[in-house]
């Protein structure tokens, strides 16, 4: 059961915190803010295991993009990004995102 928690000072533009147009399957395109590393080896943004195998990761609480799945995607620093499988979210709520570079 997750419990109140602020996840704003790690969306702060102090810290890694970046907007992102979050595009849902089917759905508009809305701008979240995120906490967001391309180089995921050196700083993990959550979850158990640190993945490797994509290219970067997002980070931000649940309640922003709990209707994320495998496949929509973000556009972050004009680059999209899909999502490579559903986030996972610890138990303060925060979700974090594992992200593919969308080959065009």
């Amino acid at each position: 059961m997750a419990f109140d928690f602020s996840h704003d000072v790690f969306t702060d533009d102090d810290f890694l915190g970046v907007d992102a147009e979050f595009t849902p399957f089917g759905m508009p395109m809305r701008t979240v803010r995120v906490a967001f590393t391309k180089d995921v080896e050196s700083l993990s943004l959550g979850g158990q295991i640190t993945p490797t195998d994509y290219d970067a990761q997002a980070g931000c609480a649940f309640s922003l993009i709990s209707d994320a799945a495998k496949g929509d995607t973000l556009k972050i620093r004009g680059t999209v990004y899909v999502i490579a499988k559903t986030p996972q979210v610890d138990e303060t709520g925060w979700a974090t995102i594992p992200l593919a570079e969308r080959v065009e």
